[in-house]
């Protein structure tokens, strides 16, 4: 329970984060409110207990928490999007990926998911560009595609990243 419980409170630092950076870079002058006023708002503001659970579930799934989700899952009757087991693979890909391990984490992602880099050419650029000495590759494969006439704004966002 107390593990579930700073989650909770990361969760929520988190979403008043978010609420506060964007409801500033809508306004056309940020309103310069006190910390007391702040806080009188912050209290006024009612979140459904439902609507929070799946944001912590959210967040827990999205960033691989695959025990605090279980957890989670247990004590507050939330399903998670996914099923937890798949958190392993992916959770598996990402380590490999951290590790420099690109061609290994390339190979899995194709035996579990053969369709993902072939439907996600953006996603298999990135990879790509990972493994060691293959800056001029991504040029060469974002050059063949606009030749190819592939989707030539998925492209400009690869060729920016390069430079």
């Amino acid at each position: 329970v107390i593990y579930t419980k700073c989650f909770i409170f990361l969760i929520i630092q988190l979403y008043f984060q978010f609420f506060r950076v964007f409801m500033m870079s809508y306004a056309e002058k940020p309103e310069d409110i006190t910390k007391d006023e702040w806080m009188d708002k912050l209290n006024n503001v009612h979140i459904q207990r439902a609507d929070m659970n799946r944001l912590i579930m959210n967040y827990l799934v999205t960033e691989g928490f695959k025990e605090a989700a279980e957890k989670f899952r247990m004590e507050s009757g939330i399903e998670p999007s996914i099923d937890l087991d798949s958190l392993d693979e992916r959770i598996k890909i990402r380590e490999m990926i951290l590790k420099g391990q690109i061609q290994e984490a390339i190979a899995l992602i194709n035996s579990l998911h053969p369709e993902l880099l072939d439907t996600n050419r953006y996603l298999y650029f990135h990879l790509q560009v990972k493994l060691p000495n293959n800056c001029l590759l991504g040029v060469r494969f974002s050059k063949d595609d606009l030749q190819n006439g592939s989707n030539r704004n998925d492209l400009l966002q690869c060729l920016t990243f390069v430079h």
